[in-house]
């Protein structure tokens, strides 16, 4: 496993400009976070689109990157309904002897 390591880190090492070219798209708009005003919200669920499209390029099939619409929550001010920021899902190979890798991210700045 620590070979494994060894290569991711060297993989990221390799490509730190391409991750520092990403950052603007991610941090143009004010870092509202998610609560709030519907502005804010709004700009999470853009992100959530982002990421899934961004995640899409990297998988095989078209339905292994999914953007889940989770609904509104019921608890918002009675001014504007707030949707729940997206579900982001993918997959990338299906090779049942590999192991699995789990990522569970906070997209939101």
């Amino acid at each position: 496993m620590c070979d494994q390591v060894s290569k991711l880190y060297d993989h990221i090492s390799d490509h730190d400009d391409s991750f520092v070219r990403r950052l603007p798209d991610l941090s143009l708009p004010l870092s509202t976070c998610s609560d709030g005003a519907p502005e804010g919200r709004q700009y999470v669920i853009n992100m959530g689109g982002w990421l899934c499209a961004l995640l899409a390029l990297f998988v095989a099939k078209h339905e292994d990157a999914q953007f889940a619409d989770l609904g509104c929550q019921d608890d918002t001010t009675p001014h504007w309904q707030l949707n729940f920021p997206p579900l982001v899902l993918g997959r990338i190979g299906e090779d049942a002897r590999k192991d699995t890798f789990f990522v569970c991210s906070h997209f939101d700045i």
